[in-house]
């Protein structure tokens, strides 16, 4: 795990701040975008807000002060192409990537979301969900998120989409039950029949194992090192980046973790 903790101290230091682009209903982005296509042609341009909702791209943001549990399902774009003052509706499934070309330009994948069957790892293909997410961990597993804190008594909800890199298919994890052995069986469904990566999950399970030890150890390390850079920054982030903070620090250290052993397993 050559870079681990620098690798993951970026992860932490974007979890709170790649927001999304925030518009009225039919609001234009600012910035021109490219679409680049499945055919891996492009097309510049710009995009506008879904009546629907009012986040651009009928994307959520990291900041859940703006919108909570807005729809994150995409089915079209709306794209205007340079030097025309017509918008069209391009079908998600047809666009690979945005690409908001602003100052720091943003690349939002298109991600194909599966659900699948918990205990029998069975992928309900029949029904495919369209977004368009930033990753926040792009390693042997590449990852996306959507958190939603509640307040006022209100449970929160942390939605993870997680593929392996260059695979097509990606799938949903609801993180907010936070309890490890019920989590850790649910990585089988990225390799179900490497049969040494499935033993190392179950053993994983077991907090007496060895597995888990090494596990709990760079856990805590992680966590060190995350509560060092809130202290370091606490006057300048808020109490929902603070939140977001710890909790993509965390699910983004174990998709990382898992990622490098399956790696480690495959060879």
């Amino acid at each position: 795990m050559k870079h681990f903790y620098t690798l993951l101290l970026l992860f932490v230091a974007n979890a709170a701040f790649s927001q999304f682009v925030h518009m009225r209903p039919g609001e234009e982005a600012p910035e021109q975008v490219e679409l680049v296509m499945n055919d891996n042609t492009s097309r510049i341009g710009n995009v506008k807000n879904n009546r629907a909702d009012k986040i651009a791209l009928r994307i959520l943001s990291q900041d859940t002060n703006a919108f909570r549990h807005a729809s994150v399902e995409v089915e079209y774009i709306q794209f205007k192409p340079e030097g025309s003052e017509i918008y069209e509706k391009i079908p998600a499934e047809k666009i690979k990537k945005i690409v908001f070309l602003g100052e720091d330009p943003e690349t939002f994948d298109r991600i194909n979301v599966y659900k699948f069957k918990k205990k029998t790892l069975e992928v309900d293909r029949e029904n495919v969900a369209y977004m368009f997410q930033t990753a926040k961990v792009d390693d042997v597993f590449k990852v996306y998120s959507n958190l939603y804190f509640g307040t006022r008594g209100a449970a929160s909800q942390f939605n993870y989409f997680a593929k392996l890199r260059d695979s097509n298919e990606t799938y949903y994890f609801n993180m907010s039950v936070g309890y490890l052995p019920r989590i850790f069986p649910l990585f089988k469904i990225f390799a179900p029949k490497n049969e040494r990566y499935t033993n190392y999950i179950d053993k994983l399970r077991d907090k007496k194992s060895d597995e888990y030890k090494e596990f709990d150890k760079l856990r805590n390390e992680q966590l060190e090192k995350i509560n060092a850079y809130l202290k370091e920054n606490k006057k300048s982030l808020d109490f929902l980046e603070k939140e977001s903070i710890k909790t993509n620090g965390f699910y983004n250290f174990l998709f990382y973790f898992m990622g490098k052993k399956l790696e480690q397993f495959s060879n």
